[in-house]
């Protein structure tokens, strides 16, 4: 029966195998055009990713350190097209889901959802489990042979497996590792070392299965077994790895070892009567059931659980029982040989009971000592087969002596825990008496003298006698804004004879708080408004607000309901417009401070309104003046509709999505989700008895407003019906058949085309081409109107299914299939935007716009520059193509047309606006009765039009309205034409100026745009002054969202910010936003590299504490410094600031504000902090008579750094430099400005250049970066040599000594030629081919571990030669090489040479070294 049953287990097991397939998913056309279209464009929808950034030619940039994704960040290593599949496949899987389908696997993998970056989290978490369960079988196993059973004399196991054992606990550890590594993130590399581990331990367990059921012992056997195994197993591996990664073959071997193996061990079980047989016939039934899940893969549930999770939770309890019978099995065989060997059983129990008493001690301090081989009782029989039997005495005087070496081996363990315990003791007691020392000195420090004294509001910062010892953002940045503000140092004099720089600040909207997006803005153009005042301009940067119409209106209204459940419509305009006031005057301040705390530079006494009187004046101005010049009209067109808004929307505020198939979406105002993308074909009789003809549209309803039917003029199908009609089934209404070669393509679909003139684009021009009656069908809000006859009042959508019904009752419904569409969304309510045709305010931009493309393009005459340049092409393309531009809103919030319609007794109102004869454009009422007299007769009445203007009319004369436009103001003839206009790149088309600078989009640290509903909209007032993660929900709970956006945004936010936002200041914060302008389309905001800059202050701070402690008090720094008598390090200093001075200065002259940001950091951080500082360190140490002059010349050198360092830095980080530049000593000789906001910026000094300084502090910091590097971590001071191999080098090292020995932090520094003996006792490194350095060794370094690395360099140069000689030796060199590199190529050879020559003898040095210390 046992046998019966196995044969039976085999015969299921193997039937699974022709089962077994590779992944046969992503296949499907929609999700490959979407995964297409990601990684050309780095988006699916509003989510895009950092990876795909793309250049004007294609190439992905990956961009310098500071553009790419954090460190703590990029261990996940999502590429552009992993993040694309991923994406792709989760919205694609959506839609299926909505269409009822079930789910398909992409790539080999079933649609799993990611969690912090891991692919399969609950896979990933199982595979941990059973590696610890490995673990702990296999060191259970290790214990109970080599602590609890007995060893044979020659210190081995009685058990012959034990070897195999542990290679299967390792190799089983590596795989479930690798699994893991695996699941975590799934790339060829992770995927092939998963697979060769899972087939390494496969092999390996097969092997181990077939000896211990067969009992394979003759090692000529074992190999016969084990040789075609290991080969078939090696060659697998390296087919995967080498050949083809195939899947479905790997899954087919792994499943064939493990069937074998499971059925071997279920019928040795069974043969054998072996007594834990029902615990292996378990563990292989729990085999077969984790085969299955592995072999019939299951769908995920809700996106984490999958088969393989299955697979890997069953293995878990599997695991346990297998090790336990294996150790069961194991102590079996252990009592089969003691049983015949009673003196070895009897100590093995005696050592059982030893090592329970002992255990939980033991295994608490990982550490268990092996029991002494023990020797048989007296009298008992000696173990052996008689053959060199050891004499009795000559094993007791072992025994005895291996007593007394453990005996010496213990006490001298006891004597050195004594004497770590004493050293301990001692050094505790040394701390403590230094930290007594240290208190006692706190205690004389005042703490006051460390504190700021209150500074009245307005006043200059009154600042602490002692820098503190920390930098504190909130502290340095207070006080100081107000004193510049109430000084007027932001303030432009229009009659100065300084040249004049202006930017207008894009009035930022006055919806509430601004996000960190209005912060980059505020801190580009404060940083060029502060470098320009610094540089000599009378500077201008005008503060404003724009009203934002729909914006604003829609954050009111919904106020308005969520409060008192009232709409607009409900409280009436008058009312809605005061309310909308109100809110305005509350949240306008807000916006306001916040530029404020930022620092941002702002002529306040110029801060102006869009919809302030003087404003509203220019507006009013400018509509008058253009409408008399015939750029404005009005006209009855086709216009974007938004039935939720109820009023046009700008092709601006319109984001279109492409529906690829049939797709349900949700549409505000209705309950259950809307299918788009269905292409409807319908049939429509005809007069005369001629049958039918059939069309097909996706806007079914839209065929109650159907006026024609368009063919082909030469499509020889429909020749009979020219000129015939249709009859609408609906209402009668005939219908013509019309021709149309511009529109109708005869090889697509019927070769008819429904015609719509008032609800679609390219129907509304079919019905001028052809005179037809233009009916809407559409009511304000999206309902059917009353020529929609029996679906009159029913919502748009809800019309499109009773129509679809209502011509399947008649008949004339004939298909509907999926279709590929786009469709317009409106950004502002998210609902579908409907072509409606409408009278509206129109202004003429052909004329204006060819003005404007010639001011960007023209080479000889160009008015206007864009940067980046890229946009260029942009502006151009935009202009070529422009249509004229629907400037009236159906709004209550905004600048009212200036125009009156002049009305009669007894017309309807339905006619308003219908005759534009009738229309009164003027500056006012009066004025509009004024000309409305001398025109119109009879009694009658001015209306003046209820629509408002679009919000870009009043923002587009902004750069003229805030300088007074249109009265002749000083301010108008001082400041325009403004200098530069700052902007994101998505506003281009709405700005004109002499120049626009175009910054980054800024998103999200995921890349996702700043939503409020995604709760990743950041305030800057929260990164400058830290909030709480409830102090982040508590801000949500003020805002307008609905529940369902309430909760998705909280979650949001515990995402991203778990412990809230660090506080990190203004400096910080506009420091980092202007290092992100480098990437020139989209900046991916981390808020930790915000807290990295944070930290970045802190260390400015304390270098320039550092600096003032060796200035002193009553130190006055020299009116003028000669270079040529200052020390090395002093010299080298002021030249590498020149250099980042005149850097600075061309990158900010040209627009690189990253660029000039960078060199600043660097030049503070990696030359001043780490260089000289730490060089003059010696000058001030101990007041040194020998450096009495050097510390003088350091002072005035540090000073002259810290002076020009903080102005460089200024524009960037106000508040700081501020700060710090205050406590400068000035120059007695002349009198400083007050601020250094007034101060001259740096410019570059002749005298101060000095290339031979600068080249020789290359070749110090080369050779103290290799003493560094030999060094690793420790800080001892050690002695170190110097080799140099020529006579430059060695005066250069020589004369250089005292700066070596403090950067290196060396205790000497000797300098040694070729013909001198090699130091001893060194490790060696190679700075050039010139030089090498020799650090003495310090305890226990591994001289062979720093050979490895010269060898590895040696091969590294060894391969750039071979390289360059190829190159060098290729046919055609000498004759088409330019003789420059020809040249910089042999001195490139020629210096590889010689570096592998100092390498190898550095080899040889070490080699010897190492020899010796053998010997």
């Amino acid at each position: 029966m046992a046998q019966l049953r196995c044969i039976l287990l085999l015969a299921l097991l193997s039937s699974l195998l022709p089962a077994l397939r590779a992944s046969d998913g992503d296949a499907d056309p929609i999700y490959k055009s979407c995964v297409a279209e990601c990684e050309k464009s780095g988006c699916v929808g509003d989510t895009c990713f950092q990876h795909c950034k793309f250049s004007s030619d294609g190439k992905p940039i990956d961009g310098p350190w500071y553009m790419q994704e954090p460190l703590y960040l990029r261990w996940k290593q999502w590429d552009c097209r992993s993040d694309c599949r991923y994406h792709c496949m989760l919205a694609r899987e959506e839609e299926r889901e909505k269409l009822g389908n079930k789910p398909v696997k992409y790539h080999g993998k079933w649609p799993l959802r990611r969690v912090y970056g891991i692919q399969e989290p609950i896979a990933v978490a199982l595979c941990a489990i059973n590696l610890a369960i490995q673990f702990h079988g296999w060191i259970s196993f290790f214990i109970l042979v080599y602590y609890k059973l007995p060893l044979n004399p020659n210190k081995k196991t009685y058990y012959e497996y034990t070897g195999m054992w542990h290679i299967y606990g390792i190799l089983s550890m590596n795989a479930w590792f690798w699994s893991g590594v695996f699941h975590s993130r799934d790339v060829e590399l992770t995927e092939k070392l998963d697979y060769s581990s899972s087939v390494a331990l496969l092999g390996f367990s097969l092997i181990l299965t077939l000896f211990r059921a067969f009992n394979v012992r003759d090692e000529a056997a074992r190999v016969m077994v084990s040789a075609p195994l290991i080969a078939f197993v090696t060659t697998h591996i390296l087919y995967l790895n080498f050949y083809k990664l195939d899947y479905g073959l790997n899954v087919k071997v792994c499943m064939a070892m493990g069937i074998v193996q499971l059925l071997t061990w279920a019928v040795w079980a069974g043969i054998s009567c072996h007594p834990s047989r029902w615990k292996l016939w378990v563990v292989v039934a729990g085999g077969a059931l984790a085969l299955f899940f592995e072999i019939y893969d299951l769908p995920p549930y809700r996106g984490f659980i999958d088969a393989h999770a299955l697979w890997n939770a069953i293995n878990i309890p599997v695991t346990y029982l297998w090790w336990n019978t294996n150790n069961t099995h194991m102590i079996r065989a252990h009592l089969r040989v003691l049983g015949t060997q009673p003196h070895i059983f009897y100590h093995f129990i005696s050592n059982q009971i030893k090592f329970a008493a002992a255990a939980p001690s033991l295994l608490r301090r990982f550490h268990v000592q092996r029991p002494l081989q023990s020797s048989p009782p007296a009298g008992s029989a000696p173990m052996g087969n008689g053959k060199g039997i050891e004499d009795p005495e000559k094993k007791k005087k072992k025994e005895e002596k291996a007593r007394e070496k453990e005996l010496k081996k213990q006490k001298a363990l006891e004597k050195a825990a004594k004497l770590q315990a004493q050293q301990a003791s001692s050094s505790s007691s040394k701390k403590s008496e230094k930290k007594h020392v240290k208190r006692s000195n706190q205690e004389e420090e005042n703490e006051e003298d460390f504190i700021d004294p209150e500074t009245p509001f307005g006043q200059k910062k009154r600042m602490s006698n002692l820098m503190a010892k920390e930098y504190s953002p909130s502290v340095v940045e207070k006080s100081w804004y107000e004193w510049w503000e109430k000084t007027g140092f932001f303030v432009a004099d229009a009659k100065s004879s300084k040249p004049p720089f202006v930017i207008v600040l894009p009035p930022p909207n006055v919806t509430g708080a601004l996000h960190i997006g209005h912060a980059l803005t505020a801190a580009v153009e404060d940083t060029i408004i502060r470098w320009r005042r610094m540089s000599g301009y009378n500077t201008l940067w005008v503060p404003g607000m724009d009203h934002a119409g729909i914006a604003t209106q829609v954050v009111v209204e919904k106020k308005l309901m969520r409060e008192s459940k009232l709409t607009r419509h409900d409280i009436g305009r008058e009312k809605f417009v005061a309310e909308v006031w109100n809110w305005k005057n509350k949240y306008g301040g807000t916006i306001l401070q916040q530029l404020r705390r930022l620092g941002a530079s702002l002529d306040w006494s110029r801060e102006c309104f869009t919809m302030d009187e003087k404003r509203t004046k220019a507006v009013t101005e400018a509509f008058v003046r253009l409408h008399k010049q015939g750029l404005i009209y009005r006209d009855n067109r086709l216009v974007n509709w938004d039935c939720v808004l109820r009023t046009a929307i700008s092709e601006i505020e319109v984001d279109y999505i492409d529906v690829k198939e049939r797709t349900l979406l949700k549409v505000p105002g209705y309950e259950n989700p809307v299918e788009f993308g269905v292409l409807t074909s319908f049939a429509y009789p005809l007069e005369e008895g001629l049958g039918e003809i059939v069309v097909a549209t996706t806007r079914v309803e839209t065929m109650l407003g159907d006026t024609a039917i368009a063919v082909h003029p030469n499509d020889e199908r429909y020749r009979h019906l020219h000129g015939k009609h249709a009859i609408h089934p609906f209402n009668g209404r005939r219908i013509r058949i019309i021709c149309d070669a511009i529109l109708v393509d005869p090889e697509f679909g019927t070769g008819a085309v429904k015609i719509t003139p008032a609800h679609d684009p390219n129907d509304f021009d079919v019905g001028r081409r052809h005179n037809l009656e233009f009916i809407n069908i559409f009511t304000d809000d999206g309902k059917i109107n009353q020529d929609g006859g029996e679906f009159a009042g029913m919502p748009r959508f809800k019309a499109r299914e009773a129509v679809t019904e209502a011509l399947k009752k008649k008949g004339l419904f004939k298909d509907a299939k999926g279709n590929e569409m786009r469709l317009g969304i409106c950004s502002r309510s998210q609902d579908v935007v409907e072509p409606m045709i409408k009278p509206q305010w129109y202004v003429k931009c052909s004329g204006m716009g060819k003005e404007a493309l010639h001011a960007a393009i023209d080479d000889e005459n160009r008015k206007l520059e864009i940067i980046p340049k890229q946009y260029t092409a942009d502006w151009k393309r935009w202009l070529e193509s422009i249509r004229d531009w629907c400037i009236s809103r159906q709004l209550w919030w905004g600048h009212r047309v200036p125009a009156w319609y002049v009305v009669y007794e007894g017309d309807s109102p339905d006619n308003f606006g219908a005759s534009d004869e009738r229309w009164v454009v003027a500056r006012n009422e009066e004025e509009a009765k004024a000309q409305a007299s001398l025109t119109f007769e009879g009694k009658f009445q001015l209306m003046q039009d209820p629509d408002v203007l679009d919000t870009w009319f009043s923002s587009g004369l902004f750069p003229l309205s805030v300088l007074g436009w249109p009265d002749d103001t000083e301010d108008l003839k001082a400041f325009y034409p403004t200098s530069v206009l700052e902007t994101g790149h998505d506003i281009l088309f709405f700005w004109v100026a002499r120049m626009v600078y175009l910054h980054p989009m800024i998103r999200d640290a995921h890349g996702r745009k700043m939503s409020k509903s995604l709760g990743n909209v950041i305030d800057p007032l929260e990164v400058i002054n830290g909030i709480t993660l409830e102090g982040l929900h508590q801000r949500l709970l003020e805002g307008n969202l609905d529940p369902k956006e309430l909760t998705v945004a909280k979650e949001g936010q515990v995402k991203d910010f778990p412990k809230g936002i660090e506080e990190c200041g203004a400096d910080a914060l506009r420091f980092a936003l202007v290092s992100y302008t480098a990437q020139s389309d989209k900046i991916n905001l981390d808020i930790q590299r915000v807290v990295g800059y944070r930290q970045w202050c802190n260390k400015l701070w304390n270098a320039v504490r550092f600096a003032m402690s060796r200035l002193g008090d009553d130190y006055v720094p020299p009116s003028d410094v000669n270079p040529d008598a200052l020390p090395f390090s002093c010299q080298w200093i002021l030249s590498v600031l020149n250099k980042v001075i005149s850097k600075a200065v061309l990158s900010l002259e040209a627009y690189d504000f990253s660029d000039a940001a960078t060199a600043v950091y660097a030049w503070w951080q990696y030359q001043l902090c780490d260089v000289f500082i730490e060089a003059i360190k010696p000058y001030f140490s101990g007041n040194n008579p020998r450096f009495e002059s050097e510390r003088g010349f350091a002072q005035a050198t540090l000073w002259l750094c810290l002076d020009n360092g903080l102005r460089l830095l200024h524009p960037f980080m106000p508040f700081v430099t501020e700060e710090l530049w205050q406590r400068l000593p000035s120059p007695k000789d002349h009198k400083r400005p007050a601020s250094i906001m007034i101060c001259e910026y740096p410019s570059t000094v002749e005298c101060w250049t000095n290339e031979g300084a600068e080249s020789e502090m290359n070749l110090i910091d080369s050779v103290v970066k290799s003493l560094r590097s030999l060094a690793k971590e420790s800080r001892e001071r050690r002695p170190a040599s110097v080799l140099c191999r020529t006579p430059l080098d060695r005066e250069i090292i020589c004369s250089r000594q005292l700066e070596i020995e403090t950067l290196a932090n060396l205790s000497s520094l000797t300098v040694i030629n070729e013909n001198d003996a090699a130091p001893t006792g060194c490790v060696v490194g190679v700075v050039n081919e010139n030089l090498s350095v020799y650090l003495k060794l310090q305890g226990s370094r591994s001289l062979e571990a720093d050979l490895e690395k010269i060898r590895k360099k040696m091969e590294d140069i060894k391969l750039q030669q071979e390289k360059l000689s190829r190159a060098m030796n290729v046919a055609g060199y000498k004759e088409k090489v330019p003789e420059k590199i020809q040249k910089a190529n042999a001195d490139k050879l020629e210096s590889l040479e010689k570096e592998k020559l100092s390498l190898e003898e550095a080899s040889q040095h070490m080699e010897a070294q190492i020899s010796g210390n053998e010997q």
